[in-house]
């Protein structure tokens, strides 16, 4: 232990100097007027000491000391807290023994090793009780946080206790093999393939349209009833829409089964698949298979019109294509003249257009919102005529490469802000060089950035008349945003959820805007219902002033009532987990003398993961405790890893040194001491006379 301070050494030496000048000052001037020289010194040396303590400080010092730690070795022990522990023959152990078992090998293993317990399922807590109702089971979720906190400490071993049964997550071989521990492993559970009937899956699209005929595929599992004939049914709760029958060639078949469905009512549907005629299934729970459907009441319509063929038109056919919430006609402006059809947007491609091609007046005249991507071909005068709160003056026919910035106000609706750095490393857009005019109703999304140099001329904004919205897209060839999303994410995603939520905003009705509340279709049994909504005012201001109040009503006419809270710009609310089940909501707020309200259906879907297969995979164990120098146990020798654990000669405890700074400058000890020569210079002085 020693004081160290970040001045040189010399300021020490200037301390004492200090201190010596100050105390030989103070007592030595007239020594030969003194006649207690000894007196004299002892209260010169206490000056001295006083005096450099306090000017010692003025240099910050530290104390720094060194700590011998021993840390012992850590072993982590993970145990199966899923359903499917005690869907088997060996519940009884696994609530009745399994407790003691651990409790033994807990106690064994602490006077030589540190020992952490964790259960996992879908996710991975601190301890372990014995309640086994993890609907999933993630044993790489467990690998992956025993590498995050024990990665740089000295950890021994990894005890698993498991039946070896995931259904979630990735292959835990390959997330256990950047562990360089020992990973001993205890099978729980029967490995007894049994005779079984499996509905695996149930493939269907989520989402459907009123008067659609859609495709549910069926996808079962036979095992074990080779030349056996099985019945399929499709329910719809009570009522039978269909049976097929098939037969097992093998004694291990995989079937595909499919299923055409009417969708009738807008609305959410629970359908079944059942497989019947099993007389030997011990497990009877995987023989049913339920899913929801949602019937929406029509397809968005949306015209694409250009004179041209551009890349661009296909970067947006396929961002709205992969939702099937819209359905889109690539027309040219004769074409769209002569549909006569109704739609929800028109996306006019480069029109009006140098070529010519002017005519526009029905959709001038008319209140459809409109999307206008500007270009090489765009006559720009023609289009400052749709009169959409947006102009380009001084145009004259040149070009500019204008990249995106993101305007981080921006309102109108919400981007994942991961994905922002993915737009600003987006390639750029040729745009029209001029100056650009909007209206204050209007919002930017990107702004341009030239050479390099932020500007504040919009890329792309979206307008608002009293007549329509209108959105604006002042460059061509963004297909090169879609490819460059691909090239950094592997995913088209950040470009097509950029350009739906643009559509989606434009073709929203304007009585639905005031007022939105959002909300997942389709939540998982595990999962909270959480809703967001959002209240605007006559000016499309986002406000929060004012209480929104929800009602959430199951099948059976139970009501749950409650109130969002507030967020910075809108309403947050997290009602829960709540039972499997369709759930109808409706939610008001009072804005002014008005009473707005929003209305609305969620599903609460099972999750049956456990139940689909119940037969241990003590082959993933061995094989993950091969790899790691170890050994695969049974549920009867548990307590035994102990001795084993113990008898590793490479385990043991490990010395470190730990240094430690101290601010002596605070040090309550230091003030006293400084306190105490002060005090005892005075005292003798004052006796003195002095």
């Amino acid at each position: 232990m020693f004081v160290i301070t970040e001045y040189p050494a010399g300021f020490i030496l200037l301390c004492i100097i200090l201190g010596a000048g100050y105390a030989a000052i103070l007592y030595f001037k007239d020594l030969r007027k003194r006649s207690k020289p000894l007196l004299n010194w002892s209260l010169a040396i206490l000056r001295l000491l006083s005096v450099f303590l306090i000017s010692f400080l003025l240099l910050s010092p530290l104390l720094k000391r060194t700590d011998r730690i021993l840390e012992k070795p850590s072993v982590i022990i993970g145990i199966d807290n899923s359903e499917s522990m005690v869907l088997t023959s060996d519940s009884s152990f696994c609530i009745k023994h399994l407790p003691g078992i651990l409790d033994t090998l807990i106690q064994n293993l602490e006077d030589k090793f540190n020992v952490k317990v964790y259960s996992f399922g879908n996710r991975v807590s601190t301890g372990f009780k014995p309640v086994f109702k993890d609907p999933e089971t993630d044993l790489s979720l467990f690998l992956d946080e025993f590498i995050n906190r024990y990665s740089n400490l000295n950890a021994a071993a990894v005890v698993l206790i498991t039946d070896g049964i995931y259904n979630k997550g990735t292959d835990p071989f390959y997330t256990a093999r950047k562990i360089t521990f020992p990973i001993y492993t205890a099978g729980i559970g029967d490995t007894t393939v049994k005779t079984d009937g499996v509905v695996r899956n149930v493939r269907v699209n989520k989402v459907v349209y009123k008067n659609d005929q859609f495709t549910a595929e069926a996808v079962i599992d036979l095992i074990g009833y080779q030349g056996t004939s099985v019945k399929l049914r499709l329910t719809q709760g009570s009522k039978i829409l269909e049976v097929r029958e098939t037969t097992a060639p093998s004694a291990n078949t995989t079937r595909k089964i499919p299923f055409t469905i009417e969708a009738k009512e807008k609305g959410f549907y629970k359908y079944s698949v059942i497989l019947d005629n099993l007389p030997l299934d011990e497990n009877k729970d995987n023989n049913r298979y339920d899913f929801y459907v949602e019937v929406r009441e029509a397809r968005k319509q949306i015209a694409i019109v250009s004179t041209m063929s551009h890349p661009d038109i296909n970067a947006m056919k396929s961002a709205l294509e992969g939702t099937s919430n819209y359905e889109i006609s690539t027309l040219s402006p004769a074409e769209y003249h002569s549909s006569g059809k109704q739609y929800d947007l028109v996306i006019l491609y480069q029109l009006p257009s140098i070529t010519g091609i002017n005519e526009l007046s029905d959709l001038t005249a008319s209140a459809v919102p409109l999307l206008c991507i500007l270009g090489t071909q765009t006559d720009i005068n023609g289009f400052n005529k749709l009169n959409i709160g947006f102009l380009i003056n001084g145009f004259k026919n040149s070009f500019s490469d204008a990249t995106p910035v993101i305007n981080e106000n921006f309102s109108l609706f919400t981007l994942n802000q991961n994905d922002f750095q993915v737009f600003a490393n987006y390639p750029p857009l040729l745009s029209p060089f001029g100056l650009y005019q909007n209206s204050p109703a209007a919002e930017v999304l990107f702004y341009q950035k030239i050479s390099g140099i932020s500007t504040g001329t919009p890329l792309i904004l979206i307008s608002r008349t009293p007549v329509r919205k209108a959105g604006i897209i002042a460059g061509e060839n963004f297909w090169r945003w879609r490819i460059s999303s691909y090239s950094q994410t592997r995913s088209h995603e950040p470009f097509d959820i950029l350009f739906e939520k643009m559509v989606n905003y434009l073709t929203v009705k304007k009585e639905q805007e005031l007022f939105k509340v959002s909300v997942k279709n389709r939540i998982r049994e595990t999962e909270p219902v959480e809703m967001e909504a959002e209240v605007r005012n006559a000016s499309n201001e986002l406000i929060n002033d004012m209480d929104v109040e929800l009602n959430i009503m199951d099948s059976a006419n139970h009501s749950y009532p409650f109130v969002f809270g507030k967020t910075q710009k809108g309403y947050y609310l997290n009602a829960g987990i709540f039972p499997p089940g369709t759930y109808k909501y409706s939610a008001g707020v009072k804005v002014g003398p008005d009473f707005r309200r929003s209305f609305g259906e969620f599903i609460v879907a099972r999750n049956s993961l456990e139940r689909m297969d119940l037969v241990a995979n003590h082959n993933l164990l061995s094989r993950i405790s091969e790899a790691h120098d170890a050994e695969m146990v049974t549920k009867f020798e548990i307590a035994s890893l102990a001795d084993t654990i113990k008898n590793r000669p490479e385990l043991r405890t490990v010395f470190y040194n730990e240094i430690r700074m101290k601010d002596l400058l605070g040090n309550p000890l230091l003030f006293i001491v400084i306190l105490a020569l002060l005090t005892l210079e005075w005292i003798l002085r004052k006796r003195d006379g002095r």
